[in-house]
């Protein structure tokens, strides 16, 4: 009898041990992390042209690889990139102009707000920079300062662009905010610097809002793609460019010393005192008349 008890705590023991095996293999299946899943990504079709309306615009299809929230030019983007550059190129400029004043002129009576106000007063740029994905890929002309111009080597591609320039303007309705034009053909006139104060007409495809990093922290700026721009000489609607946070501090701080000095000269407690080795010359002062 003791040994079918001892048969049978065996057979107890020897189950739970299997469950508990069971259980922990269980467990440790749902522990494991689950794969990732593969990134797609979108490849524009060679094949697939860049205009469909003669250079109006870029085609719709290639610029769905586009991230209005991405830094600089992402990879998958760099073939369209290109592509809308060399349209711009090819594109006659008076045609580029005539479909940017165009859709302005759409884009304003379709707003309550400017539809009867003169042209010259709608506010381009705050309305890119508030619905890109009504200007993607769509003829844009920016008027303003250019304050940086640079040149550089775009790197390997297949439209045989050698170098392009790269502009950064300031509108007068942009509240110091920049837009960045890239362009392949600059006038002779314009300089390259990081501390110009040109006026230019920037008509090109928009392509993006572009991320940036300044002194003053990140920031984002419309991106147009062109083939060149227009200088303008003369008089300038120069528009100051943003100011860094570490200025906006020294001047803060400066102003309070001077004012604080300002106030401690004028106040009415003030007295001035004579130095250490200064002493009051009694001779010089005035007699005291005893019967006054």
């Amino acid at each position: 009898m003791s040994w079918l008890i001892r048969l049978a705590a065996f057979v107890l023991v020897g189950s739970l041990a299997f469950a508990k095996l069971q259980g922990q293999s269980i467990a440790g299946d749902d522990d494991k992390p689950a794969e990732k899943a593969p990134e797609i990504t979108v490849t524009p079709d060679p094949n697939e042209p860049t205009t469909l309306d003669q250079g109006t615009s870029i085609s719709p299809t290639l610029l769905a690889v586009i991230d209005d929230n991405s830094a600089g030019i992402r990879p998958e983007e760099r073939a369209v990139y290109f592509r809308g550059l060399k349209l711009a190129q090819e594109t006659p400029k008076s045609n580029l102009k005539e479909a940017a004043d165009k859709l302005q002129e759409q884009r304003r009576k379709a707003n309550p707000k400017y539809a009867h106000v003169p042209a010259k007063d709608f506010p381009q740029f705050v309305d890119l920079f508030e619905n890109p994905d009504v200007y993607r890929g769509r003829a844009v002309s920016l008027r303003g300062t250019i304050r940086r111009l640079t040149k550089y080597d775009p790197g390997k591609n297949n439209q045989g662009i050698k170098e392009v320039y790269e502009g950064w303007i300031y509108t007068a309705d942009s509240n110091s905010n920049p837009a960045v034009v890239i362009f392949t053909s600059k006038p002779p006139e314009l300089v390259l610097g990081a501390d110009i104060t040109d006026e230019i007409r920037a008509t090109g495809y928009f392509f993006k809002i572009y991320d940036y990093q300044s002194q003053g922290g990140p920031g984002k700026a419309p991106m147009l793609l062109a083939g060149t721009v227009d200088w303008h000489p003369g008089p300038r609607s120069f528009v100051f460019p943003p100011i860094s946070r570490p200025v906006y501090v020294i001047l803060t701080l400066t102003l309070l010393v001077l004012g604080y000095g300002m106030w401690k000269a004028n106040s009415p407690g003030h007295v001035e005192r004579l130095l250490p080795h200064e002493e009051v010359d009694l001779t010089k002062l005035p007699p005291v008349d005893d019967h006054a």
